[in-house]
């Protein structure tokens, strides 16, 4: 019998280091799950607070001038930037009069900010913005007649900066077109809000 229970000795020893390295195992794989886990955590948390997609405004309330831009930053440094310009009759006019606007009055805002490019937040302006009308009217011979005018009349740039840059009559925008001879269009399809 002295046989039977060395063999029984034997295997509860087997059993029993068996078991408590199934539980330095199960212990083992808890710990790197939970690094696992706080690495995911971490990354996540990172991307969210280091990567954005933003979108700026940029207006001048001299010409009605508006330009976009969209931006994916890391560390809001620009890593790619896409730019769409909206310019204005009011520009186009001021441009073949040989005064055209510097921008010096211009304006910049935040509109959107996709944090970890999934969440908008801080800021997220939502709305409409800056509806323009058809300026597709104002081509060269358009350009030509106003350019002509200015060069017929020198004293309509300094009229239309003052009037336009200045006191931002835009009616004198229509003005200066009917002055040229160009056929009745609205030249007031800027955002300009005044």
């Amino acid at each position: 019998m002295r046989p039977v229970g060395r063999i029984n000795s034997s295997l509860s020893c087997f059993v029993t280091t068996s078991r408590l390295g199934q539980l330095k195992r199960q212990a083992f794989m808890r710990r790197i799950l939970v690094k696992l886990v706080a690495v995911l955590i971490t990354a996540v948390g990172l991307w969210f607070v280091a990567v954005d997609w933003s979108w700026f405004i940029h207006d001048c309330p001299d010409c009605g001038y508006s330009k976009d831009v969209a931006q994916y930053r890391v560390f809001t440094i620009a890593v790619h930037e896409t730019t769409h310009d909206r310019p204005t009759i009011t520009q186009y006019v001021a441009r073949d009069l040989g005064v055209p606007c510097q921008h010096t009055n211009s304006t910049s805002w935040h509109k959107h900010r996709w944090w970890g490019l999934l969440v908008c937040k801080s800021p997220c302006i939502n709305g409409v913005y800056a509806l323009t009308g058809d300026d597709s009217w104002y081509d060269d011979d358009v350009s030509a007649k106003v350019t002509a005018l200015a060069a017929a009349d020198s004293a309509i740039t300094d009229d239309f900066v003052q009037a336009v840059f200045e006191k931002h009559d835009l009616s004198f925008v229509q003005t200066v077109l009917d002055r040229a001879g160009v056929e009745s269009h609205s030249a007031d399809n800027s955002p300009h809000p005044d």
